[in-house]
């Protein structure tokens, strides 16, 4: 019946085992180390429900988000044997004498909380925890000699019959390996029973027990191999490698999916074996992996294999988009070009041609590729043209049928080969010495002719369009277009590109075809060339078609089915013609990357292409690949306070909640920890930092860390997504105001403001009050100066004046003497005359001299109105302006008028006018009368008094 069962399951399952065998090409990627910075040895593996990893070494727990790698250290620094999550936030450990639980504090670091103290048994100082294994209800922590359940905060001891092995969890029951006796299964009561009554594997040391067909189980023994339980009782199980395995020793398993098992061993590395017993892979030493001691086993998330090795830690990728052919042994070294060409593969690389049997993928083996044609130097070049494949190389050209070849060129290195579309039995190939012309005649394919005109210069690829243009890249110096003559003897035209209408700036381009035309593409876009402008037109309308691809640096033609679309060496994005999608394929840069400067894609069936590699080559399924949507956000791990090289992690009060945090202003310099849980892909980052919806994201980067320095305060969103998915991270941080910017420092500013005010006021008030009392001063100083100054003035005026008055006064004076002594000499003149008259008895003579004195009286009669005259002026200078007012009133005054109210004025008598005007006093009132009548006086006002008023 045992037999039937095994028989059925194996009917059933032949079909699938063996065509999900030929999907799996796994491949090796090691972490040594001096990647992780920590001991090499490691013990045990677990992964979260965040998808982090966490690592049992002995330096303590090693955490690795697919990007950053940490080590925390138990307390006394003990060696870490096991570790298992809970998937609900806690990390158990166990070490020598102690285990408990690591937490993660929210954007910072893990917390470890031991729970020794609730272990009452002395004993357990003594014991060493090998094993954990979390459950929902409850954790179980094993050692050698005690099985220890951890519940509500409470440690339940269970003693074995003997030393423990391991414990295992197979379909939610615990099956134990007690040395000497066997099997035994805890049951509901947390009691060891006997697995069965059978001691076949009593003595063996068991190290993996797994499910099985039909509930049966599937157990691995150290040393003799691997065994069956179906419940009842054990068979052997008969595998492909069995004496592999009893001689590299089982160490442990897990099962992968129903039909895949792996296995570790102390000396022989990894074994993927299907459920019959077939090896489907056999991964040690001498074929990538860094150590052969398996010391744990863990199948993660994404359904690969992880490896805690003696000296490192490894991930095994078994099923991918991009499968990886590394030559580990350098035996090919770098690939420019490979072809499968009749039952055969080809592989062009700088050691050579190389050549194997080839049928699948599934059976190909490098190790198996030969030198072909002692070709040991740089291949470059593989085209099957006319069912024959051609090989540039850096000896030549040779044409391949079947096991035959031969040599077309031997006088200069050959590059691309390229068939003229307008004549199919001419071929060109750029060559290290120009372009060469191949022709075909009845005998086949041979050389022809350099196309002369071209010049010696190396030609490193062609693209021909349908006119016969031909588009030649030099190897080391930009682009050329060449028309050739119409038996292609001769270039008619030779034009650089770079010195073209058009041609962008510091751009290196590449050519492709698209659509029966020559493109050319380059970081600015894509271009077409007119060559009777010769001009190059960017072709923005492609912009729909190509999207953000258009500035794409490479483009290689994938036959009719698409374009790969190239900008580095970390990973190509497939333009699929027929739905028009998009899809990016990353390298895992640890074992591979394009070759710089010579990237090639060569189409190999419609799902899957070649690409060329600095170590090997790779092939891309592009009907297996993972969408974006399959990849979670970024997850952002940590934030620390940076301050001049030193970083610190937040404390509560700082955390608001899973997705925003609060920060002081001197705080406010923060390094922020993000990373994406993708071990099998590169992973690119680009991150955002803004204060609004308005986002403005990076540059794709590989670092999984930002450090902002110097932020004002306020809200920010940082952002964070990746190159695999459209899923973003964000965190809000907020920025508290500096102290200066509170609302006490804005009262204070408050009060401050008006203190500094009224200082300001009482400060401008005295400076004014200052100001008025100098202006003051100085103006008193200068009214007194002026008043001083007015009065010297005053007193040089006077001075003036009276100096002027006595000129004058000495001038009247001296004309005053002059009549007084012209009249005395009259009067002496007067006497003698009359003396002589006395004497006289002539009567004439006496009449005569009489007349003569009466005529001179009358003269000095007249000499009067001088003496009036000078009257006149002096009294002007008394009197200011008498006159002139008397004369402004009464315009009708006569001179006569004048001088009698002058000596009105002078308050002269009537007796006292009649002999200065020489008149009698009767004569005097008849003036005084007529001038009161011209005046209009009334005749109760003195003239008098009227005239001295005025």
């Amino acid at each position: 019946m045992k037999i039937y069962l095994r028989l059925l399951f194996v009917f059933v399952m032949l079909t699938n085992i063996c065509s999900a065998q030929n999907e799996i090409k796994p491949e090796v990627i090691n972490y040594p180390n001096s990647v992780y910075k920590a001991e090499g040895q490691n013990w045990a593996i677990t992964q979260d429900e965040n998808h982090l990893l966490y690592f049992a070494n002995n330096l303590g727990m090693l955490v690795f988000g697919g990007q950053n790698w940490s080590l925390y250290e138990l307390p006394e620094q003990k060696i870490i044997r096991s570790i298992a999550s809970d998937q609900k936030g806690r990390i158990y450990t166990g070490a020598f004498g102690e285990f408990g639980y690591w937490e993660k504090q929210p954007f910072g670091v893990y917390a470890y909380h031991s729970l020794n103290k609730l272990i009452t048994d002395s004993i357990f100082n003594e014991e060493e925890i090998w094993k954990i294994i979390p459950r929902q209800e409850d954790v179980l922590f094993q050692s050698f000699s005690h099985i220890y359940f951890y519940k509500n905060n409470e440690i339940r001891s269970i003693a074995a019959p003997g030393t423990i092995m391991f414990v295992f969890l197979v379909r939610d029951k615990y099956y134990v390996d007690v040395l000497g006796k066997g099997i035994y299964y805890l049951d509901e009561n947390y009691k060891l029973e006997p697995l069965t009554n059978s001691n076949l594997l009593n003595n063996f040391k068991i190290n993996f027990i797994l499910p099985y067909a039909n509930n049966s189980l599937l157990i691995g023994t150290e040393k003799n191999g691997i065994y069956m339980f179906d419940g009842n009782n054990y068979s052997f199980f008969y595998s492909e490698d069995n004496e592999y395995l009893k001689t590299n020793e089982i160490n442990n398993g897990i099962q992968l999916n129903d039909n895949l098992y792996a296995i570790g061993t102390i000396s022989g590395g990894l074994i993927l074996m299907n459920a019959i017993g077939k090896t489907i892979n056999k991964i040690n030493q001498g074929n990538g992996l860094q150590n052969n001691t398996v010391l744990n086993l863990l199948k993660d998330d994404a359904n690969n294999c992880w490896l805690a090795l003696d000296r490192g830690i490894s991930q095994v990728v078994l099923k991918s988009d991009v499968e990886y052919y590394n030559d580990i042994k350098g035996k090919i070294g770098t690939v420019y070009s490979m072809k499968v060409f009749q039952g055969y593969i080809y592989i062009a690389s700088n050691h050579g041609l190389f050549r194997g049997r080839f049928t699948d993928l599934a059976t190909f083996d490098i190790d198996n590729l030969e030198r072909f044609a002692n070709i040991s130097n740089q291949a470059w070049d593989l085209k099957v043209i006319d069912n024959q494949l051609f090989c540039g190389n850096n000896s030549g050209t040779l044409v391949i049928s079947g096991s035959n070849y031969k040599w077309l060129l031997t006088t200069s290195g050959g590059w691309d080969l390229e068939p003229l579309r307008v004549n199919k039995n001419i071929l060109l190939q750029g060559t290290y010495n120009g372009i060469a012309v191949y022709r075909k005649n009845k005998t086949g394919w041979y050389f022809s002719n350099f196309l002369t005109g071209v010049g010696l210069f190396p030609i490193k690829k062609l693209c021909i369009d349908s006119s016969g243009l031909i588009y030649a890249m030099h190897a080391y110096k930009g682009a050329y277009v060449i028309k050739p003559s119409t038996d292609y003897s001769s270039a008619i035209v030779v034009r650089e590109l770079s010195k073209s209408i058009g041609f962008p700036k510091d751009s290196r381009m590449s050519f492709f075809y698209y659509k029966n035309q020559v493109l050319l593409s380059s970081a600015n876009g894509i271009f077409k060339y007119d060559f009777n402008e010769n001009k190059l037109i960017p072709e923005t309308y492609l912009k729909k078609d190509f999207q953000e691809y258009f500035t794409s640096k490479i483009i290689i033609n994938d036959s009719v089915y698409g374009y790969w679309l190239v900008n580095g060496t970390g990973s190509v994005t497939y333009k699929n013609n027929k739905s028009g999608a998009f899809q990016l394929y990353p390298f895992n840069s640890k074992i591979f990357s394009l070759v710089s400067g010579a990237e090639n894609i060569i189409p190999f069936t419609n799902e899957k292409s070649f690409i060329c590699g600095e170590e090997g080559f790779a092939v891309i399924n592009k009907n297996r690949f993972n969408s974006k949507s399959e990849f979670p956000a970024p997850i952002i791990t940590e934030v620390f306070i940076s301050n001049k090289s030193h970083y610190f992690s937040l404390n509560n009060n700082s955390i608001e909640n899973d997705n925003q945090i609060y920060l002081k202003y001197s705080q406010n310099s923060i390094l922020i920890k993000y990373e994406l849980p993708v071990y099998f892909k590169d992973v690119k980052f680009s991150y955002s930092l803004s204060r609004n919806s308005n986002e403005s994201w990076s540059e794709w980067i590989t670092s999984s860390e930002k450090e902002f320095s110097n932020l004002n305060s306020g809200r920010y969103y940082f952002k964070v997504k990746s190159n695999l998915s459209d899923s973003i991270a964000t965190i809000i941080i907020d920025i508290a105001n500096p102290w200066y910017f509170s609302t006490v420092a804005k009262v204070l500013y408050l009060i401050l403001f008006f203190a500094i005010m009224f200082l300001l006021y009482m400060w401008h008030k005295k400076r004014l009050d200052k100001q008025h009392n100098t202006l003051t001063l100085k103006l008193e100083e200068a009214v007194l100066m002026q008043m001083q100054k007015n009065e010297n003035e005053i007193l040089k005026i006077k001075q003036e004046q009276l100096s002027s008055e006595v000129v004058h006064k000495s001038e009247d004076l001296a004309t005053l003497a002059m009549d007084l002594i012209k009249k005395k000499n009259v009067l002496k003149r007067i006497k003698e005359h009359l003396d002589e008259l006395k004497t006289s008895k002539n009567q004439s003579t006496i009449q005569s001299q009489l007349q003569k004195l009466s005529k001179s009286l009358d003269r000095h009669i007249k000499d009067e109105q001088n003496e009036w005259h000078l009257f006149d002026n002096g009294f002007n200078k008394v009197h200011e302006e008498f006159f002139d007012k008397l004369l402004k009133l009464f315009p009708n005054l006569t001179a006569q008028d004048l001088r009698l109210a002058a000596y009105l004025k002078m308050n002269l008598t009537t007796k006292e006018i009649a002999p200065l005007l020489n008149i009698s006093t009767r004569g005097v009132e008849i003036k005084r009368y007529r001038l009161r009548k011209k005046m209009n006086l009334d005749e109760h006002e003195n003239l008098s008094d009227f005239m001295i008023r005025l």
